[in-house]
């Protein structure tokens, strides 16, 4: 998964918001300017948002904003979540993306009182029904999700008042912004020899600052996510293209194959001739 997500498939639904169900979905590190909800259905969840970790179980949600950088883990062998994303256009002007912050609903909330169980039960009831109608695709369904979209936004405020967010569950807006910058660089360059090193330099940060804040907020260190993102792009090379394997390391910017068979061993569990055979079957 890129360190930004440009998610053009919004506009193809008509209107800028998306849903969908994932099972036993694991996914790296990335940020994008979509606000997302999370919604655990079944199993149990890692999430980790701006590096505030959530040990989500299901019921669960939890409500993303736009630019916070984040990562899930699946740490169950069956697990199922509901994933929407909206742009902050649809809540404007009644509501600026600076106004919004990581919100979490989870059992104890529900078991407060009366009046926020309701309001959970309102915001679950929203989720689903935004699924439906993008799936169905109705007469003025992108009325419908609109208004769901700024009810659900308002009873998540109306849950999370400023003043009780809790302590810690943000990070300093500057190092967040670092890091998107950092793993932007990342993203351009990442089949070229690129180095912590020279990272840090473009970022004017130096590399014992950078090395300590990437795995806080990325969950893996930079040689880690490095690799990652290579094998990444050498996994779609290997199921869309007839390259050789040598070929495929090499534009995915490995010096040997010998690196390149046990990087991807490591991210993948396969070897990359066996991914080949998976994806033939897969596509046949």
């Amino acid at each position: 998964m890129a360190y930004f997500e440009e998610r053009s498939d919004l506009l193809i639904n008509g209107i800028k918001c998306s849903a969908g169900i994932r099972k036993d979905y694991n996914y790296s590190a990335h940020w994008h300017r979509e606000c997302e909800i999370t919604c655990v259905v079944n199993g149990q969840i890692d999430l980790w948002i701006n590096s505030y970790l959530y040990h989500l179980q299901p019921g669960d949600i939890v409500f993303c904003p736009g630019g916070y950088i984040h990562y899930g883990h699946s740490i169950s062998e069956k697990s199922t979540m509901l994933i929407m994303l909206f742009h902050p256009d649809l809540i404007e002007p009644l509501y600026k993306s600076d106004e919004l912050r990581t919100m979490y609903i989870d059992a104890g909330m529900r078991l407060n009182s009366k009046e926020n169980q309701n309001a959970v039960n309102e915001i679950e009831s929203c989720i689903f029904l935004i699924l439906n109608e993008l799936i169905g695709k109705k007469a003025e369904y992108i009325g419908v999700i609109q208004g769901k979209v700024l009810v659900m936004t308002s009873l998540l405020k109306r849950l999370f008042p400023v003043a009780v967010r809790k302590e810690g569950s943000e990070l300093p807006y500057t190092s967040l912004v670092m890091m998107q910058k950092a793993l932007s660089y990342i993203d351009s360059r990442f089949r070229d020899d690129i180095s912590l090193e020279e990272v840090a330099g473009r970022l004017a940060v130096s590399s014992c600052y950078l090395s300590r804040m990437f795995p806080r907020i990325t969950g893996q260190t930079f040689k880690d996510y490095l690799a990652q993102k290579r094998i990444e792009y050498a996994v779609n090379l290997i199921h869309n293209t007839d390259m050789t394997i040598l070929d495929i390391a090499l534009d995915s910017g490995f010096n040997s194959i010998r690196t390149f068979n046990r990087c991807f061993k490591a991210v993948t569990g396969e070897i990359p001739t066996a991914e080949r055979r998976h994806g033939k079957k897969e596509r046949n």
